[in-house]
């Protein structure tokens, strides 16, 4: 996704994107595959984003097991 170390894209957009492209996945692997193209993504910042996003409404985050989140797109209806 980035294409220098001048070309930075926030979490946010980072999220989002791996979740239109991935659909519905597990908050651990989603974080996985958002360390892969932000290095510096720490665990901290990935649920601040994702509480940040579900409280905008873009994102649904929801308890599946005792230590398993699951994260999904929130559909717009039209």
């Amino acid at each position: 996704m980035r294409s220098s170390s001048w070309d930075v894209v926030p979490a946010h957009t980072l999220i989002v994107d791996l979740l239109g492209r991935k659909g519905a996945t597990d908050s651990k692997k989603l974080y996985k595959a958002a360390k892969k193209e932000a290095k510096d993504l720490s665990w901290r910042e990935f649920n601040m984003t994702l509480m940040k996003l579900e409280i905008h409404g873009l994102i649904h985050v929801y308890t599946t097991t005792k230590d398993q989140r699951m994260v999904e797109l929130v559909k717009k209806e039209e």
